[in-house]
């Protein structure tokens, strides 16, 4: 975050403008090829990515047939690229 100050006396015109700088998101899971859900709607399937992510808190669920689901969060940092791998675990039964 940056803050600048700027004078403007009356009837003096100012513009300003600003870069916005995202971060990157990569999720891979093993096995690999589970859905990637984000807030109750699929977006992807493992390995997913999103190059031109806007900064914060992001919380996905992962599902695979055959295993647990399982949830992931990553933070995304300005110009950063944000990486996590989750193990999903297989379903054990008859």
């Amino acid at each position: 975050a940056e803050r600048r100050s700027v004078e403007v006396t009356r009837n003096e015109s100012v513009s300003a403008g600003a870069e916005f700088l995202a971060g990157s998101i990569e999720l891979s899971s093993a096995p690999t090829g589970a859905e990637v859900w984000r807030d109750g709607q699929r977006v992807g399937t493992t390995p997913f990515a999103v190059s031109d992510a806007i900064p914060g808190t992001y919380a996905y669920e992962l599902r695979l047939r055959g295993h647990h689901a399982a949830r992931a969060s990553l933070e995304v940092v300005p110009g950063r690229e944000s990486k996590r791998t989750v193990a999903l675990e297989r379903i054990l039964g008859p």
